[in-house]
């Protein structure tokens, strides 16, 4: 076996290496040709040539032609072997919040989106992030728009109209993106599309069809939930402010391409949490170097779709549980006579009944009122109301030596264990433990 390889390298090195490197080599894809360089020193020292890993990469992704990335590309340790060894391969999905900062300078996105593997769309956008121009960059919700709001992409799509289900779900298999995130300054790139889409469903407001393509990332300790790195491309109808016609069809345009970054709950997080996140896969492991990562990204969007689902419907029982116990507290604490707090009724009025009142419309103020003749028309009606009954018992009566140790504890265990619309609901309760008296403006 030994004198066989033998014999076979023998075989190669008496090629002359501009036949090797122009006959055979440039057939090869990347991966094929990264496993070649690894046979012997020979073909590695072949297989390294910066002009093979530009024509590959160029063909791969066009969009690196633009003078802005190949300017970073040359900065990189081994030029294009290194930015193509960082772009082919899949993420690990992992980042570290706490070691991280945002990166000072801009990044680079450079964009490719295929349709039927033919090139429909290309664009390289710089992101500035730096404090001082954008310096709202980092504390604004996080978003990368490619298109402009009145801006769109003439393609040579046609929806033929009839079954609109059946042409999103081959418009879902159909489309392919690649959005590489290039960071000048460590020299590191990414691509941080899932490539093929992972869903593609109808806008309801706007009418356009929405393919994601979406890459799904953890904090690596474990102490935040995960995050979605999400590219959205609408495609809608060709005339403007017009929706595709289900029953008739027509040519289907690209009217916007995003990046954004989305907490669980599908809240954008804000530019320097989205940074962070962005930095992480720029200098996270990869995965599936060969390529075929595909099915694991859609398979990783679709766990996170279900723990999105679980965590909104355990948020709704948390919600229904607290209502129902301000139900029960608003029973047991206040008696059958008192406003309800929660159906928005009129706002008690203190009376102290020991000396004059405070009341602005109380007759004692009247009186001493520099204008006796002006008008008072809401005065008889308060005047003339009968006093409210006091007597009524409370359902489910406290004791008094319990109303202030309950109005005391109550705000402050709360404070720690439920959000604020509880505690303004149960503040509203407790301020009714502390009223003697009460009339209801009419």
């Amino acid at each position: 076996m030994a004198s066989v390889e033998c014999s076979i390298g023998d075989l190669i090195s008496k090629l002359h290496p501009d036949i090797i490197q122009t006959q055979i080599l440039t057939r090869l894809d990347g991966p094929t040709l990264a496993s070649t360089a690894s046979t012997s020193s020979y073909l590695q020292t072949l297989c390294y040539e910066q002009k093979l890993w530009r024509e590959i990469s160029t063909i791969t992704w066009p969009c690196i032609n633009d003078s802005r990335v190949v300017q970073a590309i040359s900065s990189f340790p081994s030029g294009y072997r290194s930015f193509f060894a960082d772009s082919y391969p899949f993420t690990e999905y992992t980042w570290e919040s706490e070691k991280q900062d945002p990166p000072t300078t801009g990044l680079i996105s450079a964009v490719d989106l295929y349709y039927r593997g033919e090139l429909i769309y290309s664009k390289v956008q710089e992101m500035e992030t730096e404090n001082g121009k954008a310096g709202w960059f980092l504390s604004a919700p996080f978003r990368v728009d490619l298109l402009d709001e009145k801006e769109s992409v003439q393609t040579q799509i046609l929806y033929p109209g009839g079954d609109y289900e059946a042409w999103v779900r081959n418009m879902e298999e159909s489309m392919e993106l690649n959005w590489i995130v290039i960071d000048p300054v460590k020299k590191r790139a990414a691509n941080i599309s899932s490539r093929k889409a992972v869903s593609a469903r109808r806008n309801w407001l706007t009418g356009d069809l929405e393919i994601r393509f979406s890459t799904v990332v953890a904090e690596a300790a474990g102490k935040k939930k995960p995050a979605e790195v999400a590219v959205v491309v609408s495609c809608g109808s060709a005339e403007t402010w017009k929706e595709l016609d289900e029953e008739v069809g027509g040519e289907v345009h690209v009217r916007d391409v995003r990046l954004q970054v989305e907490d669980i709950e599908g809240k954008c997080l804000k530019g320097r949490d989205s940074l962070v996140v962005l930095q992480g896969t720029l200098e996270g492991k990869r995965c599936c170097k060969d390529g075929g990562g595909e099915g694991r990204g859609k398979g990783r969007y679709e766990e996170y779709m279900e723990m999105k689902t679980h965590m909104r419907e355990k948020k709704e029982r948390r919600e229904k549980a607290q209502d129902t116990i301000l139900g029960i507290l608003h029973r047991i604490i206040l008696p059958r006579n008192q406003i309800n707090p929660f159906v928005g009724s009129p706002t008690p009025i203190e009376i102290d009944s020991s000396g004059p009142s405070s009341h602005p419309m109380s007759p004692s103020l009247l009186e001493s009122s520099p204008h006796p003749s002006a008008p008072t028309p809401i005065s008889a009606p308060i005047l003339d109301l009968p006093p409210p009954s006091l007597k009524t018992p409370s359902p489910f009566p406290l004791p008094p030596a319990l109303c202030s140790p309950l109005a005391l504890f109550l705000p402050h265990y709360l404070y720690f264990h439920y959000p604020l619309s509880l505690l303004l609901k149960l503040k509203l309760i407790i301020n009714h433990l502390h009223l003697k008296k009460t009339i209801t403006l009419p």
